[in-house]
């Protein structure tokens, strides 16, 4: 659970700078829109050794296959959730950033200290 908060943390930029209308300076250009979908790939996979190193460290890499794709799937559906909340909320959508980083800071507590018991 962590890992798609963390997912969706490092994504709602991309969201935000995906629906900037004046990205590169001059108006009317934008990013393509298959951008965003390679960037939030990426940042699945490069979260999950950080979100999730209790899971690998214990881990076989036949285990570590799957944790990767399906951080590569939250990385994804993060951005989805991110780019939604974009085109509806514009500027607002900050307001989520701060419940979004205490409910990770939890999760990912929780998850270490249940690692160490």
């Amino acid at each position: 659970m962590s890992q798609a908060f963390a997912c969706f943390l490092c994504t709602l930029p991309v969201a935000f700078l995906a629906r900037s209308p004046d990205l590169f300076g001059q108006p009317g250009q934008s990013w393509p829109t298959w951008i965003p979908y390679v960037f939030s790939l990426l940042i699945g996979p490069i979260l999950a050794p950080l979100v999730m190193r209790r899971a690998l460290a214990i881990r076989r890499l036949s285990s570590a296959v799957p944790i990767f794709v399906l951080a590569a799937v939250f990385g994804v559906a993060s951005y989805v959730v991110s780019d939604a909340l974009v085109s509806q909320l514009k500027q607002a959508v900050i307001v989520f950033v701060g419940p979004a980083m205490l409910i990770f800071l939890l999760t990912s507590t929780l998850g270490d200290r249940s690692v160490e018991r």
